[in-house]
């Protein structure tokens, strides 16, 4: 498994936990678990942005 793939595995696991409730996941989550999911999030708009400029 590639580090994207692992990447997205955790991203998914973690917001299932927090059954997709940004709220719940705001309030319960641990620092480590926010920072896993807000880098995914940077990860996947850097990549959306580089699709429009044509960089990738």
């Amino acid at each position: 498994m590639n580090q994207s793939q692992n990447n997205k595995a955790q991203f998914e696991e973690i917001i299932q936990r927090y059954h997709h409730d940004f709220s719940d996941f705001d309030e319960f989550a641990s620092e480590e678990e926010k920072l896993i999911v807000m880098h995914y999030i940077t990860q996947e708009a850097n990549r959306a942005q580089r699709r429009l400029v044509g960089l990738e």
